[in-house]
C-alpha cells in the first residue's frame, strides 16, 4: 500500500511520520500530508487526541480549505488548547497578509463564521 496520492504527491508532497499499530506493536511510517488528510476524511484512520487538530482556514486567493495541523509543530500547544473546539478537535483560522507577510489568526468558531460570511459575500460580488 502506498502512503501518498499519486506521482506528484509522492515526489513533492510534504512528508510526515506517523505511528501505525500492528501485530508486532507500533511501527513508524512515512506518509504525505495529503494522504493522511484523505484517510482521516474518509474515516479510515484516526490519530490520538491532542496530537493534531483540523484547521478550518480562510485565506485570500484560496478561499476556504481544511488542513491537519500537528500540535507543537503547526500550532503552539497553548493556542491549540485555548481554541480547540470540544468534540471536533477543530481550530478556526483566518490568514491575512500585511506587508507581504502571512499572518495566521486563530479564533473562535463564532468569529470565524462571521469572517466566512464576509468572504462569501465578496465571492458573490466577483461573479
Amino acid at each position: 500500500m502506498g502512503f501518498d496520492i499519486g506521482f506528484w504527491d509522492r515526489l513533492f508532497g510534504e512528508r510526515l511520520t506517523i505511528e501505525v499499530p500492528g501485530q508486532g506493536g507500533t511501527r513508524k511510517v512515512s506518509v504525505t500530508r495529503r494522504w493522511l488528510e484523505r484517510m482521516k476524511g474518509e474515516g479510515l484512520i484516526s490519530q490520538h487526541p491532542g496530537d493534531s487538530v483540523t484547521a478550518h482556514v480562510l485565506e485570500p486567493g484560496r478561499g476556504y480549505y481544511t488542513e491537519v495541523w500537528s500540535v507543537g509543530e503547526d500550532i503552539a500547544a497553548d493556542r491549540a488548547a485555548r481554541f480547540r473546539e470540544a468534540g471536533t478537535d477543530a481550530v478556526y483560522v483566518v490568514i491575512a497578509y500585511k506587508g507581504g507577510e502571512k499572518h495566521k489568526m486563530i479564533m473562535t468558531r463564532e468569529i470565524w463564521n462571521e469572517a466566512k460570511a464576509k468572504f462569501d459575500e465578496l465571492d458573490e460580488g466577483d461573479e
